[in-house]
């Protein structure tokens, strides 16, 4: 007799493709701000028909390329690990 699959037998998985609702509770970036991103032409997306995909990629990239800096006068206020108080 077969084994029956209940759902904690199946593996979980992460969509390589996503809508921007999907992408929005993922990435924590509001649904109407991935539109504007998309239609800006900001973020990749990928389209079938009418639908718009994202990919997590795409949300990397893009914050790879916004994301501040930190600048090295910050890097100085920085408490350092204990490895390192003591040399």
């Amino acid at each position: 007799m077969a084994k029956k699959v209940s759902k904690k037998d199946t593996p979980e998985f992460f969509p390589m493709l996503m809508p921007a609702g999907t992408t929005s509770r993922v990435s924590g970036i509001g649904e109407a701000t991935l539109r504007t991103l998309m239609a800006k032409g900001e973020i990749e997306y990928l389209q079938i028909g009418s639908h718009k995909l994202l990919c997590v990629n795409a949300i990397w990239d893009y914050y790879e390329r916004r994301k501040n800096r930190v600048r090295p006068s910050s890097l100085d206020r920085l408490v350092p690990l204990p490895e390192q108080r003591r040399a």
